[in-house]
C-alpha cells in the first residue's frame, strides 16, 4: 500500500473515491462532506457534537482515503478534535493514519495545522507507527531526516 498524503481539500469541500468518479454537488454552507461510497454522504462536518459526528462517520465505514480527506477537512472548519481523535485512534491500526498524523508534527514536512504543532518527538512516535504497519522508503527517510 502506498501511504497516503494529505488530501488537498481547499479547492472543494467534497473528496470522491475511485468508486464514484462522477461530479458530486457542493454541500449546504454549513456543512462539509466526504463522498465516501457512490452517492451517499457519509461523513458531513455538522454543528453535532464531535462524538456524533464521529459516530456517524465511522458507521457508515468509510474508506481510508476518504477517512483521511475528511479528517483533514476537519482540521481546515477549525473541528480539530475531530481529526486528532480519528488519525490517533486509526493510527494505531493504519500506516496511512500514522503517517498522515506524523507529516503534521514533523518540522520537515510542509503539512501544517494551527491545532497541531510541530513537535519532533510526536513525529517520530507516529512515523515508527506507520512502521510498524507498513515499513517503507519513504517512513524510513521520514525518520531518519529526524533522528
Amino acid at each position: 500500500d502506498d501511504l497516503e498524503a494529505p488530501v488537498d481539500t481547499e479547492s472543494s469541500t467534497n473528496v470522491a473515491t475511485d468508486e464514484d468518479s462522477s461530479s458530486v454537488k457542493a454541500p449546504a454552507a454549513n456543512s462539509t462532506s466526504v463522498t465516501t461510497t457512490a452517492g451517499g454522504v457519509a461523513c458531513t462536518i455538522t454543528t453535532d457534537s464531535d462524538d456524533q459526528i464521529i459516530k456517524t462517520c465511522l458507521a457508515s465505514k468509510p474508506e481510508t482515503k476518504a477517512l483521511i480527506a475528511f479528517s483533514n477537512e476537519a482540521i481546515k472548519s477549525d473541528r480539530c478534535d475531530i481529526a486528532k481523535r480519528i488519525f490517533s485512534s486509526k493510527g494505531r491500526q493504519d500506516a496511512n493514519f500514522a503517517y498522515v498524523y506524523a507529516q503534521y508534527f514533523d518540522p520537515n514536512s510542509q503539512v501544517a495545522a494551527d491545532c497541531l504543532p510541530k513537535d519532533k518527538k510526536q513525529a517520530i512516535y507516529w512515523y515508527q507507527k506507520a512502521a510498524e504497519k507498513n515499513p517503507n522508503q519513504k517512513i524510513t527517510d521520514a525518520l531518519n531526516k529526524l533522528q
